[in-house]
């Protein structure tokens, strides 16, 4: 039995839209659950023989929960650089990453030391025929019980158009010889049956991990994107994680090109064309939005549809700014995903935090709609609702798991000490990963003043720089070689694609015209 205490504690309970906190305040922990949190005097008339962790000039908080992630090494440190969205993806393709083990645990032993307890992993490292990628599912998941990380695991699933909009055999036909032929063969590589991807993708790693029962690993759906899945694998996805009682993320309106694809196939918004699919729901969300309009914000308020906002990527990118007030006022839940990262590659959530409250700050409003109490929450409950841990994590009460950071508040304060107006307003307005002294996952410390408890981050970094120092393999060096071949013709394709008709800024902080 252990109690953790210090000046406050956050539980991450909202009561009437604030967040509960107990001044003086502690969470005693036995084994990996959350027993009781209360004053610090009550719990050591309850449990005195109870061992004590943190001080007076602490706070306690729930541990963040990262609500969209992919790889390990954030793509900008492999030299990607800001460009529109769907170019992205073709020349991301063409850069070399360390092996599957060591990018995974480097990027947790990351997330760790900047307080994600849990991470939201949507898979997408596909490397060479699917009948491999269980394979890679194994060495994910243990990467990150190898650092002591939750992790809620999924493969996004593509059957269409996994390089440009106008399905793979047509851009296959439109490239030169041999070209062609080396690019259909790498297309047949990427694809999978959608009834093995149910079965062997989804429910078999859902029955190994104990029908997501395991306190570190659980297994979830994802349709990629629009663009990426016909309406039959849509609809199949989501009637599987119906009988399973399992969430669904799903990519969606993160670029102009991609609010213009939808019209282009549907003649009307991804959202109506998901809607009348009959797909929205408590059960979904969607990663971005950019580009839903007010009616789709209706629709996703109706259907009570979760919306997973990731501003640093969509900076990064250009792909605008989502109208997140909008979707706040009228009563969208929402949450937060770094999707590799932050700005800065460092998975920062108190930055990205601040990011969000900076960019819905409407201009001359005397209200704010994104508060800091929201914006909390949104990192940790919120993402935890995208989750299969829901209902065990988000929040420091009875029987969830301990994940907990300690903060060194009177740091985190420093010159003038706490102005308020209160605890949750000082640690989203002043706090920053450096502030963190321990963190804590289910009952045990796996980082203290920013160094992992078991793993040597030194030592992985040194791995990975000898494997890129190296030779690729034979396959891959096939690989990189034809995709940087094909760049020229993929950027040309994104060139001529077009945009809406409505192409500015879908919700800007000024207006410039």
């Amino acid at each position: 039995m252990k109690i953790y205490y210090g000046a406050a504690v956050i539980t991450g309970r909202l009561l009437d839209d604030e967040h509960e906190v107990v001044h003086h305040g502690g969470v005693a922990v036995d084994d990996d659950r959350v027993v009781a949190v209360a004053p610090l005097s009550e719990l050591r008339n309850r449990f005195p023989q109870a061992e004590e962790v943190g001080a007076p000039d602490c706070l306690v908080m729930p541990g963040f929960v990262d609500g969209h992630h992919h790889q390990g090494v954030a793509p900008i440190r492999l030299g990607a650089r800001a460009m529109s969205l769907e170019r992205v993806f073709s020349h991301r393709r063409t850069l070399r990453g360390p092996a599957l083990y060591e990018d995974t645990l480097y990027g947790a032993i990351e997330m760790l030391g900047a307080g994600i307890t849990t991470v939201n992993h949507l898979h997408v490292g596909r490397r060479g025929p699917w009948e491999r990628w269980r394979d890679d599912a194994e060495t994910v998941l243990t990467a990150y019980r190898d650092a002591g990380m939750r992790v809620n695991f999924t493969f996004n699933f593509r059957d269409q158009n996994r390089l440009v909009y106008d399905g793979d055999e047509w851009f296959s036909g439109h490239l030169p010889e041999p070209l062609a032929e080396g690019m259909r063969e790498f297309l047949a590589g990427q694809e999978v049956p959608l009834r093995s991807y149910l079965d062997d993708l989804f429910v078999g790693l859902w029955e190994v991990n104990g029908g997501n029962t395991d306190p570190y690993a659980r297994i979830s759906l994802a349709p990629h994107n629009l663009h990426w899945c016909s309406d039959d694998a849509i609809r199949s996805i989501m009637d599987i994680a119906g009988e399973y009682g399992v969430h669904v993320n799903m990519h969606l309106l993160e670029s102009p090109r991609q609010k213009l694809y939808a019209h282009t196939r549907t003649g009307k918004s991804a959202i109506a064309h998901l809607h009348d699919l009959g797909v929205l729901g408590r059960d979904l969300t969607l990663l971005h939005a950019v580009w839903a309009t007010d009616d789709d914000i209706a629709l996703l308020s109706e259907t009570r549809t979760r919306v997973c906002a990731s501003v640093s990527s969509n900076l990064l990118m250009g792909s605008g700014i989502a109208q997140l007030n909008l979707m706040r006022e009228r009563g969208v839940p929402l949450s937060l995903g770094l999707d590799e990262g932050g700005l800065n590659s460092d998975w920062n959530v108190f930055a990205d935090m601040r990011l969000v409250q900076g960019l819905q700050h409407t201009p001359g409003a005397e209200r704010e709609v994104i508060t800091p109490g929201v914006l909390l929450d949104m990192a940790i409950g919120g993402a935890a609702m995208s989750t299969e841990f829901s209902g065990d994590i988000g929040s420091l009460e009875p029987g969830r798991y301990a994940d907990l950071l300690l903060l060194d508040w009177e740091r985190l304060n420093a010159p003038v000490g706490p102005t308020g107006p209160t605890v949750v307003d000082d640690l989203v307005y002043k706090a920053d990963r450096s502030h963190i002294r321990a963190v804590v996952v289910g009952g045990r410390e796996v980082v203290r003043g920013g160094t992992h408890a078991t793993l040597d981050r030194g030592e992985i970094e040194a791995e990975i720089r000898r494997q890129l120092a190296g030779e690729p393999s034979e396959e891959d060096g096939r690989r990189l070689a034809l995709l940087r071949q094909i760049l020229p013709y993929v950027d040309a394709y994104w060139g001529d694609y077009g945009q809406p008709h409505n192409a500015g800024p879908q919700y800007g902080p000024s207006n410039c015209t």
